[in-house]
């Protein structure tokens, strides 16, 4: 979980710096349609970014969520459990 998490702010902080250079590059001196399409897409790419943080936050809640619940106990009766069904 703490990987996925970790991947999903990694993507985030890349699709901020691709959403940069699109947004740069289209106030540069190119076409009109051109420069329209480069901002729609650098706003579409923005929000995926703003999507992949807002996931990788829930992620990292979740995560927290989910180690509160398990004891020493519950792991180690875990363990067993799934060494005996493995061993069978």
């Amino acid at each position: 979980m703490e990987t996925v998490a970790k991947q999903r702010a990694e993507l985030s902080l890349g699709l901020g710096e691709f959403v940069e250079t699109v947004d740069g590059l289209s106030g540069t001196d190119i076409s009109n349609q051109l420069a329209s399409t480069l901002q729609n897409l650098a706003a579409v790419q923005n929000k995926a970014k703003k999507l992949q943080d807002d996931q990788a936050q829930q992620d990292a809640v979740t995560f927290a969520g989910t180690g509160e619940g398990f004891t020493p106990q519950f792991h180690l009766l875990f363990l067993g459990g799934a060494d005996i069904d493995y061993s069978s």
